[in-house]
């Protein structure tokens, strides 16, 4: 007898989902139909892409172009001639003022030469600059400056030629430190003079006052030397002798070594060669050495002052 599970009329059992396992499904699901409107909505923008190239871009392009052009060459156009118009009125203005000019230099001329205009109807021409006086003027104005200048040529000629004497001196034009006695005396010859006769009183007090200090020193020495002399006749002492005075030794002549009369004998130079640095200066050194062997043997160094 077969079992219930073996008949063939038997149902399959149903998977039985949990909670995970469904959540990932409907993810999934999610995911695919997300997908599929991603790669709908390409396709369709790629295909009006085309579409747009192949028609609008195509003929819209050089039209653009073209127009755009036309524009930039009617600005030019228009810029040229512009500065042409310009150009035509600054030659004109320029033309005028060049006629200006040169009529009203002939005028002036004719002025300066003392000419006087009248106008078409036989009253004299006014002009608010009388052209005789500022001629007038700037002639003495020159004639003055150069008074003046040969003037002051002349000063300083002068005073070149014969500087001030200096009659007494300035000390404060050097910066010197003076010492404890350098008195300044004033520029002013009066205030000089006094301060002179005050030096000179202060010098003869301070005359006085040493030769006094020496007075009394030569009193108090005979005093001292007239008490030692009443107490060696008290004690009956005897005089001191006398301090003998110092006597420079004598020194024998033959001791002192006279120099030879031969010159020492020279020691042939070692030859370095000739430095870097002493390139081209051959006849300088000779000129040197030319110069030295005709000095006087009175102004040759010593013979310790080069090295053997």
């Amino acid at each position: 007898m077969d079992s219930v599970g073996d008949t063939p009329d038997a149902e399959p059992e149903k998977p039985i989902l949990k909670t995970s396992d469904a959540s990932s499904m409907l993810g999934l699901r999610s995911e695919l139909l997300k997908k599929s409107s991603l790669a709908k909505a390409g396709s369709s923008s790629s295909r009006v892409s085309e579409v747009n190239l192949t028609q609008s871009s195509i003929l819209r392009g050089p039209k653009k172009a073209a127009d755009r052009v036309k524009i930039e060459k009617g600005e030019r156009l228009q810029a040229l001639q512009k500065s042409r118009e310009i150009s035509a009125k600054q030659i004109e203005m320029d033309e005028k003022r060049r006629k200006i000019l040169e009529e009203k230099s002939r005028v002036y001329e004719r002025m300066s030469r003392g000419e006087v205009l009248v106008n078409d109807d036989g009253r004299e021409a006014e002009f608010l600059v009388n052209f005789l006086e500022k001629r007038d003027e700037l002639e003495e104005a020159s004639e003055r400056r150069r008074k003046h200048e040969d003037a002051d040529s002349d000063e300083d000629r002068e005073r070149s030629a014969t500087p001030p004497l200096i009659e007494h001196y300035v000390p404060n034009e050097e910066r010197r430190v003076y010492g404890a006695s350098h008195v300044v005396f004033s520029n002013n010859e009066e205030a000089r003079q006094k301060e002179i006769s005050a030096l000179l009183a202060l010098s003869t007090q301070t005359a006085a006052s040493r030769d006094k200090v020496k007075k009394q020193a030569k009193e108090v020495e005979e005093k001292v030397d007239e008490r030692l002399k009443e107490l060696r006749n008290q004690f009956e002492l005897p005089e001191p002798e006398p301090e003998p005075e110092p006597v420079e030794p004598e020194v024998p002549l033959d001791s002192i070594s006279l120099p030879s009369d031969e010159p020492p004998e020279k020691r042939p130079k070692r030859s370095y060669g000739i430095r870097e640095w002493d390139i081209g200066k051959e006849q300088q050194f000779r000129y040197m050495e030319s110069r030295r062997e005709e000095r006087d043997d009175e102004f040759r160094p010593p013979t310790s002052y080069y090295r053997h």
